[in-house]
């Protein structure tokens, strides 16, 4: 694993060097004083990429649950790689293996690494803020506490709706083959549903 090869990766597998510069270029995207991360019309990148996810479910209209979800969210993901890369070449957008508790996801070296702290991705409710689906989320704290959003749950800054324990399904398996036996023109609709349920969208 070399930094700037381009690959996405388990976020926990990588350096904790990694991970901080994945998060310092996250915040930088949001830094208004600086005009080289605005677009021309003033807006912060990373206000822009939260108006283009805001305006995919606008209107009664809802990518999420829908048919061009798969590849409406992949552009979303590269487009967002891509400024990231604008802050820092060498940086890729790495994913979490949504098959692990992402309070205890296997860091790779026969550990764990605990993805919600103020080192990461904010904190997992240890601080006495919930922040859990079944209570309708909260505020993801530092290092995001700052980022404002128009996404609405009655939030001002962005917030997290994380469901307690491990995910409803148990492997990519369980969803690649979950339309099998079925009729050529069901499948897609099947495997779309498994895997939006899944991560629920």
């Amino acid at each position: 694993m070399t930094l700037g090869d381009g690959i996405r990766r388990n976020i926990a597998t990588v350096t904790q060097e990694e991970r901080d510069r994945l998060i310092a270029a996250f915040r930088k995207l949001d830094d208004a004083n600086d005009p080289n991360m605005k677009y021309l019309d003033g807006v912060t990148f990373w206000d822009k990429q939260e108006g283009v996810h805001k305006a995919a479910h606008a209107g009664g209209q809802d990518v999420h649950g829908g048919l061009a979800f798969l590849a409406w969210h992949r552009e979303l993901c590269n487009r967002v790689e891509g400024l990231l890369r604008k802050v820092d070449p060498q940086l890729s957008l790495h994913y979490w293996d949504w098959t692990t508790d992402p309070r205890a996801t296997p860091n790779g070296a026969g550990g764990t690494l605990n993805l919600f702290t103020h080192n990461f991705m904010g904190d997992d409710g240890s601080e006495g803020i919930n922040r859990i689906s079944a209570d309708d989320g909260g505020d993801a704290g530092v290092p995001f506490q700052d980022f404002e959003t128009t996404e609405g749950g009655g939030h001002q800054f962005i917030w997290r709706n994380v469901a307690p324990g491990m995910p409803a399904v148990s492997s990519d398996h369980d969803i690649l083959t979950s339309a099998d036996g079925l009729t050529q023109n069901q499948q897609f609709q099947q495997f779309d549903s498994a895997l939006q349920n899944a991560h629920n969208y």
